[in-house]
């Protein structure tokens, strides 16, 4: 429980209410419906007694409960997950039993409901890995232990397999690993309690000589440097590629140079080393990510996971396939440039009506570091930005070389078709 969450005695009213605003802001604390904007005005969050229960709100939600009854007549916690609901401690198996959360001004009721669903694998055209480990009843008892669930999350998270020889990959997102190991689990668990909850200095046994070796020279580069972080002699060299937050951004103007600077200034006085930014803060996080890559060598958990996938006939990527998946991935994108190109070469008309009303593309980040560019040319560079080629797109429908069905299945494709 929140210490500066107001908490209202029983019958107070709610402690704020929704006002329409511009349709065109958002955020947490607005809400959208048939083209109207509303936004929140008092506490974000905040508290209600209702008789022994204490129910906990974000504006005007509904969102966990404590001392709240329960079925057997008992009082406890009551939260809500987004894939599934309210939900209440199991007795083990289940770990958890879901339901409605039912509140009147004198009480607070959990009301056993509906239960997840048997998890089913995901629908894919190639070979899922999924599916071989629903069918692995040896795989299935060994996830149901905590620690080896939570390394396979980290194995899996953001990672492409491969089954034999059959190049089609399986790839698994962040979300996709943490709905997948809750639901071969078994236990009635949300996807929310493994999303992202991992020890990420462990390292899969492939990664970790290659992982190790780009921190030696993330480290070396470093060290070497000549050139001092003030902004005046980091001007001199744009344009150049600096972190921002967790992502590689290239900075050309002195502006955006002295932008980020202030970011990250800010960022490190807000931190708990007090540290200001510097190179010397850099070596020390570098080494700290190397001292967790070396310490995830030959963790046995994760070499178990290699093992059990062998078992099955399965195979992490190896940066052969990496290779060979962004050759593939940028020869569409080369595909969407020339058809770009080739209407390019069409004669301008009017602006047609429906392309009279375009508005301005918002600007994207697309990150890409300069070992990614290196060895690329101009014009492959120029179809891997999906913002330029979507910029290319609008100028056609401007001037009348496609029409409305063709521009929205070009625009679409121009942004989805992945770049790497």
């Amino acid at each position: 429980m929140a210490s500066d969450e107001p908490l209202l005695d029983q019958g107070a009213p709610d402690p704020g209410c929704w006002v329409d605003v511009d349709p065109r802001v958002c955020g947490e604390d607005y809400r959208s419906f048939e083209g109207e904007s509303q936004k929140w005005q008092g506490p974000f969050n905040w508290q209600r007694r209702h008789g022994d229960a204490i129910v906990h709100y974000q504006t005007d939600r509904v969102i966990s409960g404590d001392w709240v009854l329960l079925p057997d007549g008992t009082r406890g916690e009551v939260r809500h997950v987004l894939d599934f609901g309210f939900r209440r401690p199991g007795p083990g198996d289940p770990v958890w039993i879901y339901g409605e959360l039912e509140v009147t001004e004198a009480e607070a009721q959990f009301v056993d409901g509906a239960q997840p669903a048997p998890y089913v694998a995901e629908p894919c055209d190639g070979p899922s890995l999924e599916a071989d480990l629903q069918t692995s009843p040896s795989f299935l008892r060994r996830l149901h232990d905590q620690e080896f669930a939570e390394v396979v999350n980290k194995a899996f998270c953001y990672h492409t397999f491969y089954k034999g020889n059959d190049d089609r990959g399986w790839y698994c997102s962040d979300r996709h690993a943490a709905r997948m190991i809750a639901g071969l689990r078994g236990l009635k668990e949300s996807y929310l309690d493994f999303h992202l909850r991992f020890d990420k200095d462990l390292i899969y046994p492939d990664d970790v000589d290659t992982t190790e070796q780009a921190l030696l020279q993330h480290i070396e580069s470093i060290a070497n440097s000549k050139a001092a972080d003030s902004f005046e002699e980091i001007a001199k060299r744009l344009p150049v590629y600096m972190n921002d937050g967790d992502q590689e951004v290239r900075v050309e103007t002195p502006e955006h140079l002295r932008r980020l600077l202030d970011k990250q200034h800010s960022e490190a006085e807000k931190s708990k080393s007090r540290r200001p930014f510097s190179l010397e803060s850099l070596l020390e996080d570098s080494h700290r990510l190397l001292k967790g890559v070396r310490r995830g060598r030959g963790n046995p958990l994760m070499a178990e996971v290699k093992a059990r996938l062998a078992d099955l006939g399965w195979r992490r990527e190896t940066e052969t396939d990496r290779w060979r998946e962004k050759r593939a991935g940028l020869g569409k994108r080369l595909a969407i440039l020339k058809e770009i190109e080739e209407l390019e070469r069409v004669a301008p008309q009017p602006c047609p009506d429906w392309a009279q009303s375009l508005k301005d593309l918002p600007h994207r980040w697309t990150v890409m570091t300069q070992r990614e560019l290196d060895g690329l040319t101009d014009r492959e560079q120029e179809a891997l930005f999906p913002d330029r080629l979507r910029a290319r797109v609008h100028t056609l429908a401007r001037t009348g070389r496609i029409d409305e069905s063709s521009f929205n299945e070009l625009i679409v494709r121009a942004y989805k078709t992945p770049r790497w």
